[in-house]
């Protein structure tokens, strides 16, 4: 589906898709706040397909983002442990853990049994999984 027509209802599709209410949605469109004109709009087949496009697309986006970015990781931790770089091995491990949230946001751990080495695996597997649906 295309952009639609309407720029006001494009905006209300677009806002509803990054996770704002309907009635807020429909008042940043530059609509008078009314709930049910909301409701309304919102039940809409043609404005709901639009959201679900837009949420869907976001979707893909974040997901091959995240592939990407776990998959460098991993990458950086096999060369530089490969090189017995052990400097740039851990910073790559402690990059992994902290988005894994194995540390509190002042630093401090909060899992300390986190199994690193299985996590880099794993997501290394997940990436070349993804990479490999992509491309087909």
């Amino acid at each position: 589906m295309a952009v639609l027509k309407n720029a006001r209802h494009e905006r209300f599709c677009q806002e509803v898709a990054k996770g704002n209410s309907a009635v807020d949605a429909y008042e940043t469109a530059g609509y008078k706040r009314h709930d049910s004109h909301a409701a309304r709009l919102v039940g809409d087949g043609r404005i709901r397909s639009r959201i679900d496009e837009l949420k869907e697309t976001a979707a893909r986006e974040v997901e091959i983002d995240l592939t990407w970015w776990l998959r460098e990781v991993a990458d950086l931790y096999k060369e530089s442990r490969d090189e017995s770089d052990r400097t740039n091995a851990n910073s790559a491990v402690e990059k992994l853990a902290k988005h894994l949230g194995a540390y509190e946001a002042d630093n401090t751990q909060s899992r300390p049994t986190v199994i690193l080495e299985s996590a880099l695996s794993l997501a290394h597997e997940q990436a070349e999984k993804l990479r490999t649906r992509t491309l087909q």
